[in-house]
């Protein structure tokens, strides 16, 4: 116990014990003085133990699977207060996790404290906030805590002097979903920073079984928003050429993006022809695959779906491809891909890197380096993956499912090892209020 802490819980008692009428009686003096001691130094561990997360929730987007998982995992160790938009249990999609969310919900408005000279709310406990933008904002820029902890995921990796000076202006670290996005901020100074991964729930995503539909196709699957930085473009070049070879090979995909900026970076693509109709998704697609060659029917297309409900989904395809140009974290569908027992075939760039290996993913190398500009000034620089390595680890999969089969066993298990309850003691450790408080997981208690 560091001497402040001492002195400011001697302190607080002193005057606690001098508000109280005590009895007369020496020995009743003396018990009822233990137990004032004994709940005061209880209150003021809770109170310690104490963190607000202020997060995004959801079941359909990545912000809003990682808030509620982080959010439940924290409830478990600390006295957790989750700033969030309401919710009622269909933006959850979990009995257990709603009740535990309902139950330490804080409603942004009855967030209170003293102000500092920048009209921040000034909380006397750890905050961890989500930061969505590149712009490297806190979700909620008006709260600071007595430690305050953004986390990131960027992929933007060109980054303005005023970003550099909000990360370090509204926060003393700042958590990365990757390694590769810690890199490049040491490359700009920036050392505040620590990589936390995301974990995976594998009470929803573990090892399935055998295929019981389209158990006479080759079923490629392919996930993530539908944007060039995904890499979807790719995918639809490699699928053209497969379906072109073999009759029997069926794209399944889940591509939902409902933000139009994001999605007409599709235009930049030097592998297809890009036109989305207005419209129903699925219909929008289905153009846009039959304008590329693809044979819509040999194509299934889903909406955006719960994620407890994709390992229905992945169970019924053979292989994943994730020939993403980017990630700043560590392409979350791709992990819990991995984890149902599916082999994939994966770009080896960004923050891949943290999660796959030869001994378990094909890993598809650079081909040539990118750019993006915004207004005539580079914002990124990537990799573009080499497309004809993947055509062909394609035709050697087609060739050689008893190997995938082996590969998928093997990759479930590496997944396993990513979970959210490591992701929730990150974040623990980073607040560094565990001087004065054990961590222990309520569950094992």
């Amino acid at each position: 116990m560091d001497n402040n802490y001492a002195f400011l819980l001697l302190k607080n008692f002193v005057l606690l014990f001098k508000s109280k009428k005590l009895p007369k009686n020496p020995r009743k003096r003396a018990n009822q003085t233990l137990l004032l001691l004994y709940t005061f130094i209880n209150s003021v561990q809770a109170q310690n133990n104490r963190i607000f997360l202020i997060m995004p929730r959801g079941t359909a987007h990545g912000w809003g699977v990682c808030g509620r998982y982080v959010a439940s995992e924290l409830a478990n160790i600390s006295d957790l207060k989750y700033v969030t938009d309401p919710f009622e249990f269909k933006n959850i999609g979990n009995e257990e996790q709603f009740k535990a969310l309902s139950q330490c919900f804080l409603p942004v408005e009855q967030l209170n404290g003293p102000l500092d000279a920048n009209g921040r709310i000034c909380l006397e406990s750890p905050v961890i906030q989500a930061i969505t933008g590149i712009d490297f904002l806190p979700y909620l820029t008006k709260v600071k805590g007595s430690k305050t902890v953004g986390y990131i995921f960027f992929e933007d990796n060109v980054l303005s002097r005023e970003a550099l000076q909000h990360a370090s202006d509204y926060f003393d670290v700042v958590a990365v979903g990757s390694s590769w996005c810690e890199e490049v901020l040491h490359t700009y100074g920036f050392f505040k920073t620590k990589t936390v991964i995301q974990g995976i729930d594998n009470s929803i995503f573990y090892p399935a079984e055998p295929k019981d539909r389209y158990k006479d196709s080759f079923v490629i699957y392919s996930g993530g928003k539908l944007e060039f930085r995904k890499g979807q473009d790719l995918v639809i070049r490699a699928v053209k050429v497969m379906q072109e070879r073999y009759k029997d090979v069926v794209l399944v995909s889940s591509w939902y993006n409902s933000w139009p900026a994001s999605l007409a970076t599709m235009s930049y693509s030097p592998y297809i022809k890009f036109e989305m109709p207005e419209g129903e998704y699925q219909d929008a697609v289905n153009h846009l695959l039959v304008i590329n060659g693809i044979d819509v029917n040999r194509s299934i297309t889903y909406p955006p779906l719960r994620n407890n409900i994709m390992p229905e989904v992945y169970k019924n395809t053979d292989i994943g491809l994730f020939s993403n140009r980017c990630e700043g974290g560590t392409n979350l569908v791709m992990m819990e891909y991995m984890a149902c027992g599916r082999p994939v075939i994966a770009s080896n760039l960004t923050g891949h890197c943290d999660v796959i290996d030869e001994k378990y993913a094909i890993l598809a190398p650079k081909k040539r380096d990118i750019e993006l500009k915004k207004d005539n000034r580079v914002i990124a620089k990537w990799g573009d993956p080499d497309l004809d390595y993947i055509i062909d680890k394609l035709d050697w999969a087609y060739h050689n499912r008893d190997a995938l089969q082996k590969m998928g066993e093997e990759g479930a298990k590496a997944m396993s090892k990513f979970t959210w309850k490591d992701t929730a003691r990150s974040f623990y450790s980073l607040v560094d209020n565990t001087s004065h408080v054990p961590l222990q997981d309520k569950n094992e208690q």
